[in-house]
């Protein structure tokens, strides 16, 4: 009441200190036609939570309080003056209001109307606008009041519930279910079109009691049953399930499973019940016929040599098959319900596995990788495994299966086709397939990194005498030691190969100056030289060697080998023993 009353001091101040009718500064302005509870009337439209406006006989706007100024985001000390909704959105998006407006202002009729107002960053709130003609003490019309307030979540939980009504009460007429509702007195007051189309005897006509229905002598029990349950939840009103037998159309027995429940008002006393009743002979039928597969999948998953695991959200095991307790030699009640990393016989990377497991858990991704197992049987084995997520009746990840199949012969099996195809059965190094492929690579990789490398090409000088005087076994003891030496004079990132015969050739992938290529040169050409052992005598041979280097001397492949080989000939016909690089003179015809 203080702050209301300096309020109202302020404002006749204000007015003393400022007689120009119309144009008074302050929130009150355009009001002098009103009385002194004017400030009153702005005070309470100030802070109440509706949208108030207020509107001479012109359709000027008088007064706005803050809460639609902010709404239509527009300066009020700006508009006040102005002629309506017009006058500030010439857009026609409040003609409607402006038409209302106008229309009380002509015949003093109170109107409501709805109006679309937009938000801010998109979309509408739908709004009740009501407008009210105001009088003064004589009665005579001096100007209309707008009220507004935001019926958006009204409206919606309206069409909500006439939709939840819709939907319920499709629901019931058209569920394949027997709906039926029960009043106090075991009376039937509603029964739903499957209920009533099926002919269920144990759903008597609308107003019958649940006593009122013959199902005949064999099943007198079941029906016994069911009316007992329904006598039993109307009178403590604690819901019940019943499975019953009952006759139908075709003269066989069905299966139904019966809920009853409870219905109250709204102290909470029971009314009625009403009741669910499904006929469940093919679910029946067919949880045995699950039951039967469910059989038949487990004697095939313990007969399978795949070790088999099922783990549960805790990532603990719920299963696991004969595979794997032979496997890990364990007993099987040593690793029900325990994790990976709990019992770790199997390897000793309980933990890291048990991570594979949490992962899928958490990402319900499958996940597939190779594991290094070491079991009671021997020695390592090379396993494919597969996590799978498990998924409930929701979707929602319940546990993980766990597949993984023994691939040690297989990987075994692999790792020999590789080596003969990509390495020589004599050297061990690399063959020409494996060659061609790096220097592929490789070079793809200077060009990219747009640095040097280079391709040697090498030669054992006279190797076939000493191969025809000393054998075919001494030989290739000689080229054994031959590819020996190389792979030591040259460092880890670089390739030595065999060609075939005596030829060899090194992949100097990256080189970032000529003399690392005559470094390197120059300890094979002395490494070969040293003499070696062949059939208890000593001998000495040699090596002559050629070069060529991406991109001084060529930008292909296969003009790096030919250059290469060209410059191997030149170092022969220097002699021998000798390293000598691509120049145009080693390309010239000799």
């Amino acid at each position: 009441m203080k702050k209301l009353a300096r309020l109202t001091k302020r404002r006749i101040f204000e007015r003393k200190t400022n007689p120009r009718r119309g144009k008074r500064s302050g929130h009150a302005a355009g009001f002098e036609h009103f009385s002194g509870q004017a400030v009153e009337f702005e005070y309470l439209a100030e802070n109440t939570g509706l949208n108030i406006c207020r509107y001479d006989l012109d359709c000027r706007l008088c007064y706005m309080n803050t809460r639609i100024a902010e709404l239509l985001g527009v300066d009020r000390r700006k508009v006040i003056g102005r002629e309506a909704a017009v006058g500030l959105f010439p857009d026609g998006r409040f003609d409607a209001y402006d038409r209302a407006l106008r229309q009380v202002v002509d015949n003093g009729r109170t109107i409501e109307i709805e109006l679309s107002m937009p938000i801010e960053g998109g979309g509408h709130h739908l709004h009740l606008v009501r407008f009210i003609a105001e009088n003064d003490a004589s009665g005579r019309r001096r100007g209309v009041l707008a009220i507004g307030r935001d019926i958006t979540e009204d409206r919606r939980a309206e069409e909500s519930l006439r939709a939840r009504e819709r939907e319920f009460r499709s629901l019931a007429e058209n569920a394949p279910d027997n709906v039926v509702r029960y009043g106090k007195d075991c009376r039937v007051i509603f029964a739903n079109r499957a209920a009533l189309s099926q002919n269920v005897p144990v759903i008597p006509h609308k107003g019958g009691l649940s006593q009122s229905f013959d199902w005949g002598e064999t099943l007198r029990e079941h029906k016994q049953r069911y009316t007992a349950a329904l006598e039993r939840v109307i009178g403590t009103g604690i819901a019940e399930t019943v499975e019953v037998l009952v006759p139908s159309p075709e003269h066989d027995q069905r299966t139904h499973e019966i809920k009853i429940a409870a219905e109250r008002d709204e102290n909470d006393q029971v009314t009625g019940a009403i009741v669910f009743g499904r006929d469940i002979t093919e679910r029946k039928r067919m949880d045995a016929l699950l039951m039967s597969r469910e059989r038949e999948i487990r004697s095939l998953a313990e007969n399978v040599p795949d070790l088999i695991i099922r783990f549960d959200r805790d990532g603990r095991r719920t299963y696991f098959n004969t595979a794997y307790l032979r496997a890990t030699g364990c007993a099987a009640e040593d690793l029900l319900g325990k994790t990976l990393g709990e019992v770790a016989r199997l390897t000793g990377k309980g933990r890291e596995y048990e991570a594979h497991v949490r992962e899928v858990l958490e990402t319900g991704r499958e996940l597939s990788l190779q594991l290094l197992l070491t079991t009671e049987a021997g020695p390592d084995r090379h396993f494919h495994a597969r996590y799978c997520p498990e998924r409930d009746t929701e979707g929602q990840v319940a546990g993980v299966l766990f597949v993984a199949r023994d691939m040690t012969e297989v990987y075994e099996y692999q790792a020999k086709i590789h080596s003969l195809a990509y390495f020589d059965t004599l050297t061990s190094l690399p063959n020409r397939l494996h060659f061609n492929e790096r220097i592929t690579s490789d070079l793809a990789r200077a060009r990219q990194g747009r640095y040097s490398m280079s391709v040697l090409i090498l030669d054992l000088d006279r190797f076939k005498t000493i191969n025809d005087t000393l054998g075919h076994v001494a030989g290739d003891q000689l080229l054994c030691e031959v590819a020996r030496r190389l792979t030591g004079c040259v460092r880890p990132t670089d390739c030595v190969a065999r060609l075939g015969g005596d030829e060899f050739t090194i992949v100097l992938p990256r080189v970032n100056d000529i003399s690392e290529v005559v470094s390197i040169a120059n300890r094979i050409l002395a490494a070969v030289s040293e003499p070696v052992l062949l059939d208890g005598q000593e001998f000495v041979t040699s090596m002559s060697i050629g070069v060529a280097t991406y991109p001084n001397d060529a930008v292909t492949e296969n003009e790096l080998i030919r250059f290469a080989d060209a410059a191997l000939y030149c170092a022969k016909s220097a002699g021998r023993n000798n390293v000598q690089f691509h120049t145009q003179e080693s390309m010239a015809p000799q």
